[in-house]
Protein backbone atom coordinates (compact mmCIF):
# COMPACT_ATOMS: atom_id res chain seq x y z
CA UNK A 1 0.00 0.00 0.00
CA UNK A 2 1.11 3.35 -0.20
CA UNK A 3 0.37 6.17 1.76
CA UNK A 4 1.35 9.88 2.48
CA UNK A 5 4.34 8.69 0.23
CA UNK A 6 5.90 5.79 1.57
CA UNK A 7 5.05 2.04 0.59
CA UNK A 8 4.38 -0.29 3.41
CA UNK A 9 3.90 -4.14 2.99
CA UNK A 10 0.39 -5.11 3.97
CA UNK A 11 0.46 -9.11 3.14
CA UNK A 12 3.04 -11.37 1.64
CA UNK A 13 3.22 -15.00 0.41
CA UNK A 14 6.04 -16.51 -0.68
CA UNK A 15 5.56 -20.36 -1.69
CA UNK A 16 8.51 -22.78 -1.32
CA UNK A 17 7.47 -25.29 -3.48
CA UNK A 18 4.48 -27.88 -2.65
CA UNK A 19 3.87 -30.93 -1.37
CA UNK A 20 7.04 -30.59 1.09
CA UNK A 21 9.85 -29.24 -1.10
CA UNK A 22 10.43 -25.52 0.65
CA UNK A 23 9.94 -26.98 4.22
CA UNK A 24 11.30 -30.58 3.93
CA UNK A 25 13.33 -31.09 1.05
CA UNK A 26 15.52 -27.66 -0.12
CA UNK A 27 16.56 -27.71 4.04
CA UNK A 28 18.02 -31.20 4.25
CA UNK A 29 19.72 -31.26 0.80
CA UNK A 30 20.82 -28.01 1.14
CA UNK A 31 21.73 -27.77 5.59
CA UNK A 32 19.42 -24.23 4.98
CA UNK A 33 16.35 -23.27 6.72
CA UNK A 34 15.45 -21.19 3.63
CA UNK A 35 12.25 -20.70 5.25
CA UNK A 36 14.16 -18.63 8.36
CA UNK A 37 16.43 -17.34 5.88
CA UNK A 38 12.97 -15.81 4.14
CA UNK A 39 11.44 -14.28 7.33
CA UNK A 40 14.61 -12.73 8.13
CA UNK A 41 15.34 -11.12 5.32
CA UNK A 42 11.84 -9.53 5.45
CA UNK A 43 12.43 -8.32 8.74
CA UNK A 44 16.02 -7.29 7.90
CA UNK A 45 17.41 -9.14 10.25
CA UNK A 46 19.86 -11.10 7.98
CA UNK A 47 23.29 -10.65 9.30
CA UNK A 48 26.48 -10.05 6.98
CA UNK A 49 27.67 -13.71 7.45
CA UNK A 50 24.15 -14.91 6.49
CA UNK A 51 25.60 -15.42 2.93
CA UNK A 52 28.58 -17.13 3.70
CA UNK A 53 26.95 -19.10 6.29
CA UNK A 54 24.21 -20.72 3.02
CA UNK A 55 27.57 -21.28 1.03
CA UNK A 56 29.06 -23.28 3.41
CA UNK A 57 26.41 -25.25 4.50
CA UNK A 58 25.63 -25.64 1.20
CA UNK A 59 28.71 -26.65 0.32
CA UNK A 60 28.71 -29.52 3.35
CA UNK A 61 25.79 -31.31 1.72
CA UNK A 62 26.24 -31.34 -1.64
CA UNK A 63 26.22 -34.90 -1.78
CA UNK A 64 22.40 -35.30 -0.42
CA UNK A 65 19.75 -35.84 -2.54
CA UNK A 66 16.21 -36.39 -1.88
CA UNK A 67 13.34 -38.19 -3.86
CA UNK A 68 10.07 -36.70 -4.02
CA UNK A 69 7.91 -39.87 -4.70
CA UNK A 70 4.06 -40.36 -5.09
CA UNK A 71 1.73 -43.49 -4.53
CA UNK A 72 -0.71 -42.75 -7.63
CA UNK A 73 -2.89 -45.91 -7.69
CA UNK A 74 -6.07 -47.17 -9.05
CA UNK A 75 -8.10 -49.41 -8.21
CA UNK A 76 -10.64 -49.63 -10.78
CA UNK A 77 -13.71 -49.94 -8.56
CA UNK A 78 -12.51 -52.63 -6.10
CA UNK A 79 -11.80 -52.25 -2.74
CA UNK A 80 -8.29 -51.98 -1.10
CA UNK A 81 -8.08 -56.19 0.46
CA UNK A 82 -4.56 -55.66 2.23
CA UNK A 83 -1.84 -52.99 1.86
CA UNK A 84 2.23 -54.23 1.85
CA UNK A 85 4.71 -52.59 3.27
CA UNK A 86 3.95 -50.20 5.82
CA UNK A 87 6.17 -51.58 8.30
CA UNK A 88 8.81 -51.23 6.04
CA UNK A 89 8.01 -47.29 5.40
CA UNK A 90 7.62 -46.78 8.86
CA UNK A 91 11.14 -48.52 9.37
CA UNK A 92 13.14 -46.65 6.69
CA UNK A 93 11.21 -43.34 8.45
CA UNK A 94 12.72 -44.53 11.55
CA UNK A 95 16.41 -45.39 10.43
CA UNK A 96 16.74 -41.33 8.71
CA UNK A 97 15.70 -42.49 5.11
CA UNK A 98 12.74 -40.66 4.66
CA UNK A 99 11.61 -37.24 5.47
CA UNK A 100 8.07 -37.80 5.47
CA UNK A 101 6.00 -40.65 4.35
CA UNK A 102 2.15 -40.85 4.21
CA UNK A 103 -0.82 -43.94 3.25
CA UNK A 104 -4.26 -41.91 2.40
CA UNK A 105 -6.09 -45.13 2.50
CA UNK A 106 -6.95 -48.26 4.32
CA UNK A 107 -8.28 -51.49 3.74
CA UNK A 108 -12.11 -51.11 2.21
CA UNK A 109 -11.06 -47.91 0.78
CA UNK A 110 -11.58 -47.33 -3.50
CA UNK A 111 -8.88 -45.39 -4.63
CA UNK A 112 -9.80 -43.18 -7.70
CA UNK A 113 -7.20 -42.50 -10.09
CA UNK A 114 -5.73 -39.10 -8.88
CA UNK A 115 -7.38 -36.17 -10.63
CA UNK A 116 -4.63 -33.32 -8.79
CA UNK A 117 -2.20 -33.32 -6.45
CA UNK A 118 -4.75 -32.98 -3.89
CA UNK A 119 -6.30 -36.21 -4.42
CA UNK A 120 -3.23 -38.38 -4.42
CA UNK A 121 -3.43 -40.85 -1.87
CA UNK A 122 0.27 -40.86 -0.60
CA UNK A 123 3.89 -40.06 -0.99
CA UNK A 124 6.97 -40.40 0.38
CA UNK A 125 10.14 -38.51 0.55
CA UNK A 126 13.03 -40.87 0.08
CA UNK A 127 16.85 -39.37 1.18
CA UNK A 128 20.27 -40.62 1.10
CA UNK A 129 24.19 -39.25 0.82
CA UNK A 130 24.29 -41.27 -2.76
CA UNK A 131 22.29 -40.96 -5.92
CA UNK A 132 22.77 -44.05 -6.16
CA UNK A 133 21.94 -45.50 -2.95
CA UNK A 134 18.41 -43.50 -3.29
CA UNK A 135 17.71 -44.73 -6.69
CA UNK A 136 18.14 -48.61 -5.01
CA UNK A 137 16.01 -46.85 -2.05
CA UNK A 138 13.24 -45.98 -4.32
CA UNK A 139 12.97 -48.85 -6.28
CA UNK A 140 12.61 -51.24 -3.13
CA UNK A 141 10.24 -49.18 -1.61
CA UNK A 142 7.68 -49.09 -5.05
CA UNK A 143 8.40 -52.58 -5.04
CA UNK A 144 7.57 -53.66 -1.60
CA UNK A 145 4.95 -51.21 -0.52
CA UNK A 146 1.79 -52.34 -2.66
CA UNK A 147 -1.82 -52.81 -2.97
CA UNK A 148 -4.18 -56.14 -2.92
CA UNK A 149 -7.09 -55.09 -4.63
Amino acid sequence: KYMNGTYYLIEFTARGGGVFVGSKIVPYVSGVDNYRILIESALNRCSEDTPYQINTAIEKNKEKVAGLCFFDLDSKGKPVKKIYGEALLKKTFDDGNLLDFKIDFKVGDIIEKPKDGNTRCGHFIAVSDNQDKLNDLIEKLYKEVYIEY
